[in-house]
Order: C-alpha cells, then structure tokens, then sequence
C-alpha cells in the first residue's frame, strides 16, 4: 500500500455504528489514497486547512 496512518482513533458507543478518526496520512500518491478512500464507502474530509488542525499542529 501506498500510505501509512499516523494517528488513528475508533469509538463505538454501544451502537451499530461507529467513528473513527485518522490524523495523518503519509503517503507518496494522494490520488491514490483518495482514490481508496472513495471506494472504502467512509465519508471522508481533508482537513490539513482547518484552523483548529493548524493551531493544534502549532502552523497557525
């Protein structure tokens, strides 16, 4: 595969349903890991632009 996750965190509070979240990926083709991630069927946003993200990683 072409990318690695950094970060990853799963909560399922006693549901069918759960959430996860991924804080990085490393990887040397983006069109191919959206690509995946499309065809994965998750709903998925880019967030590297996002001031919380930014401030948090301290590049605001």
């Amino acid at each position: 595969m072409p990318w690695g996750i950094d970060t990853f965190h799963y909560r399922n509070a006693a549901s069918d349903t759960g959430n996860v979240l991924v804080t990085g990926f490393e990887t040397t083709s983006q069109d191919a890991l959206e690509l995946a991630l499309s065809e994965a069927g998750y709903t998925w946003s880019w967030v590297s632009d996002d001031l919380v993200v930014r401030t948090y990683f301290g590049e605001s």
